[in-house]
Order: structure tokens, then C-alpha cells, then sequence
């Protein structure tokens, strides 16, 4: 795509496809990404508590081997699973996503792709996880 969607400049647009980013930039400054994001991406695939348990509770090097990417495919499931519904809806609805704004995508991809039953039942799902995290943050209070 060579212009830039309705709601981006072409400034905007353009400075999307710049690796570097100066100290100045407020959306990605390349230092606050390169220190700030390499600890909490150590934290994330390294140091977390249920990684290490795996590891350290293992038999033989290895079943801890073993452990370590039974770990690692569990951590990357949710990123393809929070990122690919919104990729599928940009290639097949871009002309609604950028009238109705990017947090549209799963609303637009489940009224247009789901049979009636399918879309009900997936509005519970929704509301239930919504009414399970508002009530552990209720309760945690």
C-alpha cells in the first residue's frame, strides 16, 4: 500500500517504515525500546515463574528441555491468538476497519464470518470473560 489509510497522514504513514527512531519520538524512542523492552522481554521468555518451575522440577536434562518448549509454545498460543484475528480482518475488511477504527476488528470479523447460533454464542463467551475479569478485580480490591 502506497498511500496512507483516511485517518494517518502521510508523514504519519511514513514514518512507520523507519527502523530508527529518535530519543524525541514519543510513540517509540529506539533507546527506551532497545533497554526498557529487553528487560521485560528477559522477564517474559526467561525469568518467568512457570518457565523456571518447569526447568528446575524436571527429571533429566532432557525432560527439562522438553519443559522449556511445552513453555515456549504456550507463551506464543496467545500471541497468534490475540494477533491473528486482527490481521485476518484487515485483509478481508480494510475498507470498513479504517471507517470504523482499528478496535472494531473483532466485531467486524465476527457479525460478517459467523452463522447466527456461532455469533450468539460467542457474545456469551465474550460477556462472560468481561463479567470473570471486572469480578477478580472486584474481588481483589
Amino acid at each position: 500500500r502506497t498511500s496512507p489509510p483516511a485517518n494517518m497522514t502521510q508523514q504519519q504513514w511514513e514514518g512507520y517504515f523507519h527502523m530508527y527512531r529518535p530519543p524525541s519520538d514519543e510513540d517509540l524512542p529506539t533507546l527506551g525500546l532497545l533497554l526498557g523492552q529487553s528487560v521485560g522481554g528477559l522477564w517474559y521468555w526467561c525469568l518467568d515463574q512457570s518457565i523456571v518451575q518447569r526447568v528446575l522440577s524436571a527429571r533429566s536434562l532432557g525432560h527439562a528441555r522438553g519443559a522449556t518448549l511445552l513453555a515456549a509454545l504456550l507463551k506464543v498460543a496467545p500471541v497468534f491468538l490475540m494477533v491473528l484475528p486482527g490481521v485476518v480482518a484487515r485483509s478481508l475488511f480494510s475498507d470498513e476497519l479504517a471507517a470504523a477504527g482499528t478496535n472494531e476488528a473483532l466485531p467486524i470479523l465476527m457479525k460478517r464470518l459467523l452463522p447466527p447460533g456461532l455469533l450468539g454464542l460467542m457474545l456469551a463467551a465474550t460477556v462472560a470473560a468481561c463479567m470473570s475479569s471486572l469480578d477478580s478485580v472486584f474481588t481483589a480490591a
